[in-house]
């Protein structure tokens, strides 16, 4: 899955910093989706009748807000569900299907 024209994209994420035993300093993290319900891309990538999720792509013109804001409404608007018509998908593989 990728954009249209298959340049690199961004997706959205949190992390944490926190002590793991051992007082060992360790960091968790986590990609964001969103429902994709009805998407005519991502709807294809999920068994049917299970729920179709896609990570949260960022529009360039947002990754310095994402990284930077203190507004959670802001950061709330950018997750949002990529355009269809903006996206793509081809099978992997069989390599990486096997990998």
């Amino acid at each position: 899955m990728g954009s249209a024209d298959w340049q690199p994209y961004c997706v959205a994420g949190i992390w944490r910093r926190y002590e793991g035993d051992g007082a060992r300093t360790l960091i968790g993290m986590s990609m964001l989706t969103v429902n994709a319900d009805g998407h005519g891309v991502m709807g294809r990538m999920h068994k049917p009748g299970d729920e179709k999720r896609s990570v949260v792509i960022l529009r360039p013109a947002d990754y310095d807000e994402w990284l930077h804001t203190m507004n959670v409404e802001a950061a709330r608007v950018m997750l949002a569900l990529y355009p269809a018509d903006e996206a793509t998908a081809e099978p992997a593989l069989r390599s990486i299907q096997e990998a």
